[in-house]
């Protein structure tokens, strides 16, 4: 299953996703104010809610995860139709060891390993060792394109679907600029935020980077293409491709 997302932006206000290639249909959206507002993914039939959790003293103290503690920022509860249904937080253990984490009230924990290569984010997302979904994002716009996302799943895990997407819109909450007046959530780890935050109005822009985590090999390059032979990367057969012809409205 392939679940595309495009971001829009709309400051003040709360930031919508159209969301495609569910099986059943998908509308998300995220509080353009502050990084604390709720997360929202709605169905005809229920609706998945993040609702921020405010961290402890203890998981701000500098240095405190290189010693083997866990500190846990970005807390969010998700519940399903008002009842508890799991959490998503960044979790930091040690020097450069820093990933996402969701864990369902069912038993399962997933470990999202997010890496930077030029234009591109990646996370990795794995369950029981295995890696079972990954998420691209395009950081670079062009001709006032919307923000887009493409989360890649396997066929076998399919009834995580919601789980993920939302996922996908947590992190677009916690990482990219879309009108969000201020970031009320402060944080000791510096290295997470991975490229220059860039707000979605008119005209072009070029973002570049390059992370730097001990998780690096998380990210297996020919994942997609083993799994998903025949999908393009953002309307390109490659990547390098010219983008004019793409982007064209």
């Amino acid at each position: 299953m392939i679940i595309k997302l495009s971001q829009t932006d709309t400051p003040f206000k709360k930031t919508a996703f159209d969301i495609t290639g569910t099986t059943i249909p998908f509308s998300g959206e995220y509080g353009g104010v502050s990084q604390v507002q709720s997360l929202c993914l709605k169905t005809d039939e229920y609706s998945l809610t993040g609702k921020f959790i405010l961290p402890t003293i203890k998981d701000y103290v500098p240095y405190r995860h290189l010693f083997g503690k866990e500190n846990i920022t970005q807390h969010f509860q998700i519940f399903k139709s008002e009842e508890p249904y799991g959490h998503f937080y960044l979790s930091s253990h040690g020097l450069y060891k820093t990933c996402y984490k969701i864990r369902l009230t069912s038993g399962e924990t997933f470990y999202c390993y997010f890496r930077t290569i030029k234009d591109f984010c990646y996370i990795s997302i794995y369950l029981n060792d295995v890696q079972i979904a990954l998420v691209e994002v395009f950081l670079s716009l062009y001709n006032d394109r919307k923000r887009e996302y493409k989360l890649y799943l396997l066929d076998d895990y399919i009834k995580y679907t919601d789980s993920l997407t939302l996922f996908v819109i947590y992190y677009a909450n916690h990482n990219f600029d879309t009108g969000h007046s201020s970031s009320i959530i402060p944080s000791n780890n510096k290295h997470t935020h991975l490229y220059p935050k860039t707000h979605l109005y008119k005209g072009t822009s070029w973002t570049y980077s390059y992370s730097h985590s001990r998780y690096n090999n998380k990210y297996d390059p020919k994942w997609r293409e083993t799994h998903f032979p025949y999908e393009n990367f953002f309307g390109r057969l490659d990547k390098f491709a010219d983008i004019v012809p793409i982007f064209k409205d």
